[in-house]
């Protein structure tokens, strides 16, 4: 009887802390938001996520989502990602940033797609990040 009162404490102990670390890795690291086909027509339509509210949502998250799994952009140019995706909402020296709308931290934290380049020329990667501000 003591050893499956343990057991069962045990159990218990360890699902608590699987879920608090999972719930700490969904608010720093997760996206909320399923992933739907891109479209290059509908990302640029929803250019200026902030533009009718500072609380929009995930407006581009599931395309985002979709452009990383896929590696859509792989070894493209960046004449060629600004021709698929519009012009960025952010640039420094070897990368580009586009605004995803309100997809981390359960969907209260502004997200963005990074694209980097080797050299200012081919897309090495893509991913989603949160925007730090």
């Amino acid at each position: 009887m003591v050893k499956a009162l343990r057991f069962a404490l045990a159990f218990c102990g360890a699902s608590i802390i699987a879920f608090t670390g999972y719930l700490g890795w969904s608010f720093h690291y997760g996206v909320e938001a399923e992933r739907s086909p891109f479209s290059a027509a509908a990302w640029k339509q929803k250019e200026n996520v902030y533009a009718h509210s500072n609380d929009p949502g995930c407006v581009r998250g599931g395309m985002a989502i979709d452009i990383v799994s896929t590696k859509l952009l792989q070894e493209k140019s960046i004449a060629e990602v600004k021709s698929l995706l519009g012009e960025p909402d952010k640039e420094k020296q070897e990368q580009v940033y586009y605004d995803l709308g309100q997809c981390s931290g359960f969907g209260w934290e502004n997200s963005i797609l990074q694209v980097s380049f080797s050299n200012g020329q081919r897309v090495t990667n893509a991913v989603i990040l949160r925007d730090q501000p």
